[in-house]
C-alpha cells in the first residue's frame, strides 16, 4: 500500500484543529446561552464537533498506519487547498465572549462558521483523489450543512 504523504496528514491535522476550535466556540456559546432553547442547540453542536474531531482523529491514525481503504500516494490536488483560512479565529471567540453580543449575532456567527466549514470540506472532497477520503469529506460537509440548517431552524427567525 502506498505511503500517505505528509501533506495529506497535515491537511487532516488542520481539519482536526478546525473542529477543536469549533468545540471551543460552541462551548462558549453554551456557557453564555440564557435560555434552555439555545442551551440545547449549543449542547448538540458541542457534541457534534466532538464527534467530528474523533472521526478525523481516527482517520488520521488510519491514514498514518495505512490500515484503511486504498490510500493513494498522490494527493497533489490537496496541496492546492489554502490551509491558512482562519476558521474560528480568535476574533470570533472574542466576539462571542462579549457580554453584549445578542443571540441573533451569536447565531449569525455560528451560521458563518458552519458555512465556512461546509466550503472547506467540500473543497477537500472535490480535490481528493482517494475515493474513501472523498466520501469521508463529503459526509463531513453534509453534516456541517445539517448544523447550518439546525442553527437556522432553531434561530426562530432571529437569523
Amino acid at each position: 500500500m502506498p505511503e500517505v504523504s505528509e501533506d495529506v496528514l497535515g491537511w487532516v491535522r488542520f481539519s482536526i484543529e478546525t473542529e477543536e476550535k469549533g468545540l471551543v466556540f460552541y462551548r462558549e456559546c453554551l456557557r453564555n446561552a440564557r435560555n434552555q432553547h439555545y442551551q440545547m442547540l449549543f449542547d448538540f453542536l458541542v457534541k457534534q464537533e466532538a464527534s467530528h474531531k474523533k472521526l478525523l482523529s481516527d482517520l488520521l491514525k488510519e491514514l498514518a498506519e495505512g490500515r484503511r481503504g486504498k490510500i493513494k500516494a498522490s494527493y497533489d490536488a490537496l496541496k492546492k487547498i489554502e490551509l491558512e483560512n482562519p476558521l474560528f479565529s480568535p476574533k470570533d471567540l472574542e466576539e462571542i465572549q462579549r457580554k453584549d453580543l445578542s443571540i441573533a449575532e451569536t447565531l449569525n456567527k455560528a451560521l458563518d462558521l458552519e458555512r465556512q466549514s461546509m466550503a472547506l470540506y467540500s473543497d477537500i472532497a472535490a480535490k481528493a483523489t482517494d475515493e474513501y477520503v472523498k466520501r469521508f469529506f463529503l459526509e463531513m460537509a453534509k453534516q456541517e450543512k445539517t448544523h447550518f440548517d439546525d442553527i437556522a431552524l432553531y434561530g426562530g427567525g432571529l437569523v
